[in-house]
């Protein structure tokens, strides 16, 4: 048999369909032109990763997660403002994210508030603090959790 003949028949097809399948997830995402994200195959199908980096302008909100009446981890979430929210991926038929659950909430906590209000909630006797700021992000991911989208980005500096 011809090598090419079997190259043209049988891999080149293998290879459109495995990466046709591998692409192909039940949601389809749109990246907004001129945003700085770029859509990559995820090794999990109910995670769909984007990579880049980008400034985002908006409100934070530190919490802690309270089970039981006990303050278990700290949560960051970031809001952002509306043309901040024309830079992210969001799934067909829906609308851009408008919150963003935000990796390394430990690192971000003493950038984003005074060290007073660090030491406060660290030391667990304010629970909850609120904020505006303009911070780097890189890397996004979505999965659903609970029958809800959440957005996730990983904290990659603040810019004042």
């Amino acid at each position: 048999m011809n090598i090419r003949k079997l190259h043209f028949q049988w891999v080149l097809p293998s290879i459109v369909v495995l990466s046709t399948s591998a692409l192909s997830q039940d949601e389809v995402f749109i990246v907004p032109s001129g945003s700085p994200f770029s859509q990559t195959v995820s090794e999990n199908p109910d995670i769909t990763r984007f990579y880049g980096t980008t400034e985002l302008s908006g409100s934070f909100e530190f919490a802690w997660d309270i089970r039981d009446s006990e303050p278990l981890y700290l949560e960051l979430k970031f809001y952002p403002n509306e043309q901040s929210q024309k830079k992210l991926p969001y799934m067909v038929g829906t609308a851009p994210p408008t919150e963003l659950v935000v990796f390394d909430a430990d690192i971000a906590l003493p950038k984003l508030l005074s060290p007073e209000l660090t030491q406060e909630i660290r030391g667990k006797s304010l629970l909850q603090k609120r904020g505006e700021a303009t911070i780097r992000v890189k890397n996004l991911f979505t999965a659903v959790d609970c029958d809800h989208r959440a957005y996730v980005v990983t904290f990659d500096g603040v810019i004042e």
